[in-house]
Protein backbone atom coordinates (compact mmCIF):
# COMPACT_ATOMS: atom_id res chain seq x y z
CA UNK A 1 0.00 0.00 0.00
CA UNK A 2 1.10 3.60 -0.60
CA UNK A 3 2.36 5.92 1.73
CA UNK A 4 -0.41 8.12 0.51
CA UNK A 5 -3.36 5.50 0.80
CA UNK A 6 -1.94 4.75 4.61
CA UNK A 7 -2.02 8.31 5.32
CA UNK A 8 -5.48 8.68 4.26
CA UNK A 9 -6.27 5.63 6.36
CA UNK A 10 -4.71 7.17 9.74
CA UNK A 11 -6.16 10.55 9.14
CA UNK A 12 -9.45 8.94 8.43
CA UNK A 13 -8.85 6.63 12.10
CA UNK A 14 -8.37 9.64 13.78
CA UNK A 15 -11.40 11.62 12.73
CA UNK A 16 -13.28 8.42 13.61
CA UNK A 17 -12.11 7.80 16.86
CA UNK A 18 -12.93 11.42 17.64
CA UNK A 19 -16.42 10.81 16.13
CA UNK A 20 -16.62 7.84 18.85
CA UNK A 21 -15.12 10.41 21.42
CA UNK A 22 -17.96 12.68 20.80
CA UNK A 23 -20.62 9.79 20.72
CA UNK A 24 -19.28 8.20 24.43
CA UNK A 25 -19.60 12.22 25.82
CA UNK A 26 -23.07 13.53 24.40
CA UNK A 27 -24.80 10.03 23.85
CA UNK A 28 -23.50 7.18 25.55
CA UNK A 29 -22.51 9.01 29.11
CA UNK A 30 -25.53 11.03 28.36
CA UNK A 31 -28.34 8.41 28.26
CA UNK A 32 -26.89 5.04 29.53
CA UNK A 33 -25.04 6.60 32.62
CA UNK A 34 -27.48 3.81 34.56
CA UNK A 35 -26.16 1.21 32.12
CA UNK A 36 -22.45 1.54 33.65
CA UNK A 37 -21.12 4.58 31.31
CA UNK A 38 -18.89 7.34 33.19
CA UNK A 39 -17.16 10.21 32.07
CA UNK A 40 -13.85 11.18 34.01
CA UNK A 41 -11.81 14.40 33.40
CA UNK A 42 -8.20 13.62 32.06
CA UNK A 43 -5.26 15.51 30.55
CA UNK A 44 -4.35 16.66 27.06
CA UNK A 45 -1.14 14.38 27.31
CA UNK A 46 -3.57 11.11 28.33
CA UNK A 47 -5.94 11.75 25.62
CA UNK A 48 -2.98 12.43 23.15
CA UNK A 49 -1.48 9.03 23.89
CA UNK A 50 -4.80 7.42 24.36
CA UNK A 51 -5.42 8.90 20.45
CA UNK A 52 -2.05 7.51 19.36
CA UNK A 53 -2.86 4.11 20.95
CA UNK A 54 -6.79 4.05 18.74
CA UNK A 55 -5.09 5.07 15.46
CA UNK A 56 -1.67 3.88 15.24
CA UNK A 57 -2.33 0.07 14.52
CA UNK A 58 -3.75 1.33 11.21
CA UNK A 59 -0.61 2.13 10.08
CA UNK A 60 -0.04 -1.45 9.08
CA UNK A 61 -3.44 -2.33 7.79
CA UNK A 62 -2.28 -2.93 3.66
CA UNK A 63 -5.57 -3.22 1.97
CA UNK A 64 -8.07 -6.62 2.11
CA UNK A 65 -5.28 -9.24 1.01
CA UNK A 66 -7.43 -11.71 2.55
CA UNK A 67 -10.21 -11.95 4.29
CA UNK A 68 -8.52 -11.58 7.85
CA UNK A 69 -8.20 -7.97 6.19
CA UNK A 70 -11.75 -7.13 5.82
CA UNK A 71 -12.69 -9.12 9.30
CA UNK A 72 -9.86 -6.94 10.92
CA UNK A 73 -11.22 -3.43 9.94
CA UNK A 74 -14.79 -4.40 11.65
CA UNK A 75 -13.10 -5.69 14.68
CA UNK A 76 -11.17 -2.33 14.47
CA UNK A 77 -13.73 -0.17 13.39
CA UNK A 78 -16.64 -2.14 16.00
CA UNK A 79 -14.71 -3.12 18.91
CA UNK A 80 -10.66 -2.19 18.85
CA UNK A 81 -11.66 2.03 19.00
CA UNK A 82 -14.52 1.43 21.65
CA UNK A 83 -12.49 -0.63 23.71
CA UNK A 84 -9.40 1.71 23.64
CA UNK A 85 -11.51 5.33 24.28
CA UNK A 86 -14.25 3.69 26.53
CA UNK A 87 -11.08 2.47 29.16
CA UNK A 88 -9.72 6.08 28.44
CA UNK A 89 -13.20 8.02 29.03
CA UNK A 90 -15.25 5.66 31.43
CA UNK A 91 -12.36 3.54 33.97
CA UNK A 92 -11.60 4.76 37.40
CA UNK A 93 -8.37 2.70 37.38
CA UNK A 94 -5.37 4.49 37.84
CA UNK A 95 -3.62 5.62 34.35
CA UNK A 96 -1.10 3.58 34.45
CA UNK A 97 -2.90 0.53 34.42
CA UNK A 98 -5.31 1.81 32.24
CA UNK A 99 -2.40 2.32 29.82
CA UNK A 100 -1.33 -0.91 30.39
CA UNK A 101 -4.55 -2.19 29.47
CA UNK A 102 -4.88 -0.04 26.10
CA UNK A 103 -0.84 -1.15 24.87
CA UNK A 104 -2.26 -4.83 25.10
CA UNK A 105 -5.12 -4.64 23.10
CA UNK A 106 -3.06 -2.34 21.00
CA UNK A 107 -0.56 -5.35 20.57
CA UNK A 108 -3.46 -7.54 19.75
CA UNK A 109 -4.99 -5.34 16.85
CA UNK A 110 -1.45 -5.14 15.32
CA UNK A 111 -1.07 -8.81 15.30
CA UNK A 112 -4.82 -9.32 13.17
CA UNK A 113 -3.74 -6.50 10.65
CA UNK A 114 -0.73 -8.27 10.22
CA UNK A 115 -2.59 -12.32 10.15
CA UNK A 116 -2.60 -11.72 6.14
CA UNK A 117 1.03 -11.95 6.36
CA UNK A 118 1.24 -15.75 7.23
CA UNK A 119 0.17 -18.10 4.86
CA UNK A 120 -0.28 -21.92 6.18
CA UNK A 121 0.02 -24.47 3.32
CA UNK A 122 -2.07 -27.87 3.76
CA UNK A 123 0.09 -30.58 3.26
CA UNK A 124 -2.72 -32.31 1.19
CA UNK A 125 -4.70 -31.68 -2.13
CA UNK A 126 -8.11 -32.17 -0.80
CA UNK A 127 -10.31 -30.78 -3.29
CA UNK A 128 -13.15 -33.44 -4.10
CA UNK A 129 -13.14 -31.78 -8.19
CA UNK A 130 -16.79 -30.99 -7.53
CA UNK A 131 -18.34 -27.59 -7.36
CA UNK A 132 -20.51 -28.09 -3.99
CA UNK A 133 -22.22 -25.27 -4.27
CA UNK A 134 -25.78 -27.18 -5.89
CA UNK A 135 -25.47 -29.05 -3.07
CA UNK A 136 -25.35 -26.16 -0.74
CA UNK A 137 -28.69 -24.89 -2.37
CA UNK A 138 -30.47 -28.10 -1.94
CA UNK A 139 -28.97 -28.38 1.59
CA UNK A 140 -30.76 -24.99 1.79
CA UNK A 141 -34.23 -26.22 0.57
CA UNK A 142 -34.20 -29.45 2.72
CA UNK A 143 -33.41 -27.55 6.24
CA UNK A 144 -36.35 -25.32 4.82
CA UNK A 145 -38.64 -28.10 4.45
CA UNK A 146 -37.77 -29.67 7.47
CA UNK A 147 -38.40 -26.41 9.99
CA UNK A 148 -41.26 -26.01 7.96
CA UNK A 149 -42.72 -29.22 9.31
CA UNK A 150 -41.24 -29.14 12.88
CA UNK A 151 -42.69 -25.70 13.32
CA UNK A 152 -45.97 -26.48 11.20
CA UNK A 153 -49.34 -24.74 12.76
CA UNK A 154 -46.59 -22.61 15.14
CA UNK A 155 -45.11 -20.27 11.97
CA UNK A 156 -46.51 -16.90 12.87
CA UNK A 157 -44.40 -13.72 11.96
CA UNK A 158 -44.11 -11.87 15.35
CA UNK A 159 -43.66 -7.93 15.31
CA UNK A 160 -40.36 -6.34 17.29
CA UNK A 161 -40.73 -5.40 20.86
CA UNK A 162 -41.93 -7.10 23.77
CA UNK A 163 -43.95 -9.56 21.79
CA UNK A 164 -41.03 -10.95 19.76
CA UNK A 165 -39.20 -12.37 23.06
CA UNK A 166 -43.05 -13.62 24.25
CA UNK A 167 -42.99 -15.72 20.94
CA UNK A 168 -39.36 -16.97 21.28
CA UNK A 169 -40.01 -18.43 24.90
CA UNK A 170 -43.67 -19.75 24.04
CA UNK A 171 -41.89 -22.33 20.93
CA UNK A 172 -38.79 -22.69 22.97
CA UNK A 173 -39.85 -26.43 23.93
CA UNK A 174 -40.22 -27.00 19.60
CA UNK A 175 -36.57 -26.12 19.54
CA UNK A 176 -35.16 -28.01 21.75
CA UNK A 177 -33.97 -31.34 20.30
CA UNK A 178 -30.71 -31.69 18.81
CA UNK A 179 -31.64 -32.70 15.29
CA UNK A 180 -33.76 -29.34 15.20
CA UNK A 181 -31.47 -27.27 17.12
CA UNK A 182 -28.35 -28.33 14.80
CA UNK A 183 -30.14 -27.94 11.93
CA UNK A 184 -31.27 -24.37 12.47
CA UNK A 185 -27.46 -23.47 13.50
CA UNK A 186 -26.05 -24.54 10.24
CA UNK A 187 -29.03 -23.22 8.15
CA UNK A 188 -28.78 -19.48 9.66
CA UNK A 189 -24.44 -19.46 9.95
CA UNK A 190 -23.11 -21.64 7.13
CA UNK A 191 -25.59 -22.61 4.31
CA UNK A 192 -28.07 -19.22 3.90
CA UNK A 193 -24.50 -16.69 4.03
CA UNK A 194 -23.57 -19.24 1.21
CA UNK A 195 -26.58 -18.67 -0.79
CA UNK A 196 -26.19 -15.18 -0.27
CA UNK A 197 -22.92 -14.56 -0.98
CA UNK A 198 -22.98 -16.76 -4.25
CA UNK A 199 -26.10 -15.12 -5.21
CA UNK A 200 -24.40 -11.68 -4.66
CA UNK A 201 -20.99 -12.41 -6.19
CA UNK A 202 -22.11 -15.00 -8.77
CA UNK A 203 -25.37 -13.44 -9.85
CA UNK A 204 -27.47 -16.73 -8.95
CA UNK A 205 -31.19 -15.09 -8.27
CA UNK A 206 -32.16 -18.51 -7.01
CA UNK A 207 -29.81 -18.79 -4.40
CA UNK A 208 -31.10 -15.40 -2.90
CA UNK A 209 -34.41 -16.77 -3.03
CA UNK A 210 -33.85 -19.82 -1.21
CA UNK A 211 -31.55 -17.84 1.70
CA UNK A 212 -34.38 -15.26 1.92
CA UNK A 213 -36.95 -18.01 2.25
CA UNK A 214 -34.47 -19.70 4.41
CA UNK A 215 -34.68 -16.20 6.94
CA UNK A 216 -38.18 -16.04 6.65
CA UNK A 217 -39.07 -19.57 7.72
CA UNK A 218 -36.36 -19.23 10.74
CA UNK A 219 -38.10 -16.15 11.93
CA UNK A 220 -41.84 -17.48 12.09
CA UNK A 221 -40.33 -20.68 13.56
CA UNK A 222 -37.82 -19.52 16.57
CA UNK A 223 -38.29 -15.21 16.45
CA UNK A 224 -34.74 -14.78 15.62
CA UNK A 225 -34.56 -10.99 14.71
CA UNK A 226 -31.30 -11.33 13.50
CA UNK A 227 -31.75 -13.81 11.17
CA UNK A 228 -34.90 -12.18 9.06
CA UNK A 229 -32.54 -8.52 8.88
CA UNK A 230 -29.91 -10.63 6.97
CA UNK A 231 -31.30 -10.31 3.87
CA UNK A 232 -31.23 -6.29 4.15
CA UNK A 233 -27.64 -6.90 5.85
CA UNK A 234 -25.87 -8.68 2.95
CA UNK A 235 -27.61 -6.67 0.22
CA UNK A 236 -26.63 -3.33 2.31
CA UNK A 237 -22.66 -4.95 2.67
CA UNK A 238 -22.89 -6.04 -1.03
CA UNK A 239 -24.12 -2.71 -2.17
CA UNK A 240 -21.81 -0.66 0.03
CA UNK A 241 -18.18 -2.36 -1.27
CA UNK A 242 -19.17 -4.78 -4.15
CA UNK A 243 -16.82 -1.91 -6.24
CA UNK A 244 -14.81 -0.70 -3.54
CA UNK A 245 -14.02 -3.84 -1.49
CA UNK A 246 -10.16 -2.63 -1.57
CA UNK A 247 -11.22 0.73 -0.05
CA UNK A 248 -12.83 -1.09 2.70
CA UNK A 249 -11.97 0.85 5.45
CA UNK A 250 -12.05 4.49 4.24
CA UNK A 251 -15.89 3.33 2.65
CA UNK A 252 -16.95 1.35 6.14
CA UNK A 253 -15.43 3.91 8.32
CA UNK A 254 -16.76 7.33 6.37
CA UNK A 255 -20.01 5.80 6.62
CA UNK A 256 -20.10 4.89 9.92
CA UNK A 257 -18.54 8.29 10.99
CA UNK A 258 -21.55 9.67 9.05
CA UNK A 259 -24.39 8.15 10.36
CA UNK A 260 -22.73 7.83 14.05
CA UNK A 261 -22.48 11.92 13.43
CA UNK A 262 -26.19 11.82 12.48
CA UNK A 263 -27.70 9.83 15.01
CA UNK A 264 -25.87 12.27 17.62
CA UNK A 265 -27.63 15.25 16.42
CA UNK A 266 -30.90 13.84 15.36
CA UNK A 267 -31.86 11.29 18.13
CA UNK A 268 -34.36 12.42 20.25
CA UNK A 269 -35.80 9.92 23.10
CA UNK A 270 -39.35 10.99 21.87
CA UNK A 271 -38.34 10.68 17.97
CA UNK A 272 -38.41 7.91 15.56
CA UNK A 273 -34.88 7.86 15.05
CA UNK A 274 -33.78 6.66 18.84
CA UNK A 275 -34.78 2.94 18.20
CA UNK A 276 -31.77 3.09 15.49
CA UNK A 277 -29.50 5.14 17.36
CA UNK A 278 -29.85 2.72 20.77
CA UNK A 279 -29.24 -0.31 18.78
CA UNK A 280 -26.50 1.14 16.80
CA UNK A 281 -24.82 3.45 19.06
CA UNK A 282 -25.18 1.63 22.45
CA UNK A 283 -25.87 -2.28 21.47
CA UNK A 284 -23.89 -2.14 18.54
CA UNK A 285 -20.38 0.03 19.09
CA UNK A 286 -20.74 1.42 22.79
CA UNK A 287 -21.41 -1.87 24.23
CA UNK A 288 -18.00 -3.64 23.00
CA UNK A 289 -15.78 -1.50 24.94
CA UNK A 290 -18.17 -1.12 28.01
CA UNK A 291 -18.61 -4.72 28.30
CA UNK A 292 -15.09 -5.60 27.79
CA UNK A 293 -14.14 -2.61 30.74
CA UNK A 294 -17.02 -4.65 32.88
CA UNK A 295 -14.92 -7.82 32.45
CA UNK A 296 -11.87 -6.27 33.33
CA UNK A 297 -12.81 -4.79 36.38
CA UNK A 298 -14.52 -7.93 37.46
CA UNK A 299 -12.05 -10.20 37.09
CA UNK A 300 -9.57 -7.60 38.30
CA UNK A 301 -11.12 -9.78 41.65
CA UNK A 302 -12.67 -12.60 40.73
CA UNK A 303 -11.12 -16.04 39.67
CA UNK A 304 -10.50 -16.50 36.27
CA UNK A 305 -11.94 -19.18 33.96
CA UNK A 306 -8.06 -20.52 32.90
CA UNK A 307 -10.29 -21.16 29.76
CA UNK A 308 -12.56 -23.36 31.60
CA UNK A 309 -15.04 -21.90 30.06
CA UNK A 310 -14.55 -23.58 27.12
CA UNK A 311 -16.21 -27.45 25.61
CA UNK A 312 -12.73 -29.70 25.84
CA UNK A 313 -10.51 -27.21 27.16
CA UNK A 314 -11.89 -27.70 30.63
CA UNK A 315 -11.51 -30.85 30.38
CA UNK A 316 -7.49 -30.26 30.62
CA UNK A 317 -7.24 -27.21 33.34
CA UNK A 318 -9.31 -26.18 36.85
CA UNK A 319 -12.84 -26.95 36.93
CA UNK A 320 -15.42 -23.93 36.30
CA UNK A 321 -15.48 -21.28 39.07
CA UNK A 322 -19.13 -20.47 38.88
CA UNK A 323 -21.36 -23.67 38.68
CA UNK A 324 -24.04 -23.56 36.18
CA UNK A 325 -23.89 -19.98 35.48
CA UNK A 326 -22.08 -18.96 31.52
CA UNK A 327 -19.91 -16.02 32.00
CA UNK A 328 -21.82 -13.52 30.50
CA UNK A 329 -24.85 -14.62 33.53
CA UNK A 330 -21.92 -14.09 35.82
CA UNK A 331 -21.07 -10.74 34.35
CA UNK A 332 -25.04 -10.07 33.87
CA UNK A 333 -26.07 -10.51 37.21
CA UNK A 334 -23.21 -8.91 39.02
CA UNK A 335 -23.52 -5.51 37.25
CA UNK A 336 -27.15 -5.50 35.83
CA UNK A 337 -29.95 -8.51 36.39
CA UNK A 338 -30.55 -11.32 37.75
CA UNK A 339 -31.73 -12.46 34.09
CA UNK A 340 -29.32 -10.72 32.03
CA UNK A 341 -26.80 -13.06 29.31
CA UNK A 342 -23.65 -10.46 29.05
CA UNK A 343 -21.99 -12.42 26.60
CA UNK A 344 -19.32 -10.59 25.07
CA UNK A 345 -16.31 -10.64 22.12
CA UNK A 346 -13.47 -12.85 21.94
CA UNK A 347 -10.98 -9.93 23.82
CA UNK A 348 -13.58 -10.14 27.03
CA UNK A 349 -14.27 -13.90 27.07
CA UNK A 350 -11.37 -15.99 25.95
CA UNK A 351 -8.86 -13.22 26.78
CA UNK A 352 -9.85 -11.13 30.28
CA UNK A 353 -12.28 -13.52 31.81
CA UNK A 354 -9.93 -16.66 31.23
CA UNK A 355 -6.16 -14.87 32.28
CA UNK A 356 -6.48 -10.95 32.23
CA UNK A 357 -4.63 -9.21 30.27
CA UNK A 358 -2.22 -12.25 29.59
CA UNK A 359 -4.99 -13.54 28.24
CA UNK A 360 -5.86 -11.09 25.96
CA UNK A 361 -2.34 -11.27 24.62
CA UNK A 362 -3.02 -15.05 24.13
CA UNK A 363 -6.34 -14.80 22.31
CA UNK A 364 -5.16 -11.95 20.05
CA UNK A 365 -2.41 -14.56 18.81
CA UNK A 366 -4.86 -17.34 18.70
CA UNK A 367 -7.67 -15.45 16.94
CA UNK A 368 -4.41 -14.34 14.65
CA UNK A 369 -3.55 -17.82 13.64
CA UNK A 370 -7.02 -18.44 13.00
CA UNK A 371 -7.17 -15.30 10.83
CA UNK A 372 -4.26 -17.03 9.04
CA UNK A 373 -5.51 -20.36 8.55
CA UNK A 374 -8.64 -18.61 6.81
CA UNK A 375 -6.69 -16.64 4.32
CA UNK A 376 -4.68 -19.87 3.43
CA UNK A 377 -8.19 -22.09 2.67
CA UNK A 378 -10.01 -19.02 0.83
CA UNK A 379 -6.84 -17.32 -1.49
CA UNK A 380 -8.43 -19.09 -4.27
CA UNK A 381 -11.96 -17.71 -3.91
CA UNK A 382 -12.84 -13.70 -4.53
CA UNK A 383 -12.36 -12.34 -1.49
CA UNK A 384 -16.21 -10.15 -1.36
CA UNK A 385 -17.68 -13.90 -1.92
CA UNK A 386 -15.56 -15.06 1.17
CA UNK A 387 -16.54 -12.17 3.29
CA UNK A 388 -20.01 -12.58 2.54
CA UNK A 389 -19.67 -16.40 3.96
CA UNK A 390 -18.34 -15.04 7.09
CA UNK A 391 -20.43 -12.22 7.93
CA UNK A 392 -21.89 -14.51 11.13
CA UNK A 393 -18.89 -15.64 12.29
CA UNK A 394 -18.01 -11.81 12.42
CA UNK A 395 -21.24 -11.08 14.42
CA UNK A 396 -20.22 -14.29 16.66
CA UNK A 397 -17.00 -13.18 17.64
CA UNK A 398 -17.45 -9.90 18.08
CA UNK A 399 -20.44 -10.61 20.77
CA UNK A 400 -19.13 -14.16 21.99
CA UNK A 401 -15.90 -16.51 22.45
CA UNK A 402 -13.59 -16.89 19.84
CA UNK A 403 -14.17 -20.52 20.06
CA UNK A 404 -18.05 -20.49 19.94
CA UNK A 405 -17.38 -18.14 16.93
CA UNK A 406 -15.55 -21.41 15.36
CA UNK A 407 -18.45 -23.61 15.79
CA UNK A 408 -21.61 -21.85 15.99
CA UNK A 409 -20.43 -18.93 14.04
CA UNK A 410 -20.04 -21.00 11.61
CA UNK A 411 -16.33 -21.05 10.60
CA UNK A 412 -15.66 -24.57 10.96
CA UNK A 413 -18.08 -25.80 8.36
CA UNK A 414 -17.08 -22.99 5.71
CA UNK A 415 -13.34 -23.62 5.85
CA UNK A 416 -14.27 -27.64 5.44
CA UNK A 417 -16.13 -26.49 2.15
CA UNK A 418 -13.80 -23.63 0.49
CA UNK A 419 -11.03 -26.93 1.05
CA UNK A 420 -13.36 -29.51 -0.42
CA UNK A 421 -14.86 -27.51 -3.03
CA UNK A 422 -13.69 -27.37 -6.36
CA UNK A 423 -13.06 -23.84 -7.91
CA UNK A 424 -15.92 -22.63 -9.20
CA UNK A 425 -14.97 -19.90 -11.89
CA UNK A 426 -17.67 -17.31 -10.50
CA UNK A 427 -16.14 -17.33 -7.47
CA UNK A 428 -12.97 -17.35 -7.78
CA UNK A 429 -9.98 -14.93 -7.05
CA UNK A 430 -10.49 -11.74 -9.71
Amino acid sequence: MSARRIAINLALAVAYTAVFAQCYDTFLYRHYEYAGYALYSRSAAFLGLAYFMAVSPVALYRGPNAVSSVVSVFVYLLLYVPIILTFTLGSSLPLGEIVLIQATFMAGMLLLFLADLVIVRSPFLLDSGVDLMPMVLALTLAGTLYMVVVYRGNLTFPSFGNALYEERFAKESLGAGLATRYISSWLATVLVPLCFAYALTAGKRSYFLAAATACLVLYMAAANKIVILLPFVYVGFYVLVRRHLRFIFPVLGSALAIVISALILTADPDGPSWVVASILLNRTIGNGGQITMAYYDFFAVHPQTLYSHVMGIKLLTQPYPYGDLMVGQVIGQHYWTPFMNANANFWATDGIAAMGLGGVAIISAGCALLFAAMNSLTRAYDTLFVFLAFIPFVITLLNQSMFSSIWSGGAFFLLLLFHFNKKNAAITQR
